[in-house]
């Protein structure tokens, strides 16, 4: 069990990672845009089209990844208040249950975003994008946060299978 979720740990790290580096990407490219359209706005004095409209689609992509990242580091609103009144003994399971409950419910988001995008036929008005460009940061989003979590309970169900067993993980062996 251990190694199953050292590989998936890998493969959230590796996820966390691409999205940071696909939003600082992003923030940039929307920071460029926007001077550009400014710059042509006040010094050239003619608009662009499409900057507004790329714009809402880069900090679109950037809400969702970053979302999944911050959900990776913990850094997103949660419930951790109420699982720190619990007594120390209950901690970890109640914790494990959660963290089930979580997955049920953004499996059934991350469906129902793939089952959005696949729907959309319609583009962007000023630069014709076909609308599932954008909307696929939705189910990238949710999903990158299902493989965060997944690393979250696996990491959960060893470390109380070691508990219950008795296994120090830190030395290799009994406690």
């Amino acid at each position: 069990m251990h190694a199953i979720h050292r590989g998936v740990l890998k493969i959230s790290d590796a996820i966390s990672w691409i999205a940071v580096r696909i939003c600082a990407v992003f923030l940039s490219a929307v920071v460029v845009i926007t001077l550009l359209a400014i710059f042509y706005r006040y010094i050239l004095q003619t608009g662009l089209s499409w900057p507004e409209e790329l714009s809402r689609c880069l900090n679109i992509w950037i809400i969702f990844l970053g979302a999944s990242a911050g959900f990776k580091y913990s850094e997103l609103v949660g419930v951790e208040f109420f699982i720190d009144l619990f007594p120390k003994k209950f901690y970890l399971p109640f914790r494990f249950l959660l963290r089930i409950g979580m997955f049920c419910i953004l499996t059934v988001i991350a469906y129902y975003c793939f089952l959005y995008t696949a729907s959309t036929r319609s583009t962007t008005p000023a630069m014709m994008l076909h609308y599932a460009y954008v909307n696929v940061a939705l189910f990238t989003g949710f999903a990158f946060m299902l493989v965060h979590l997944l690393e979250f309970l696996l990491r959960d169900f060893c470390a109380f299978y070691d508990y219950v067993s008795g296994f120090d993980s830190s030395t290799g062996g009994s406690a």
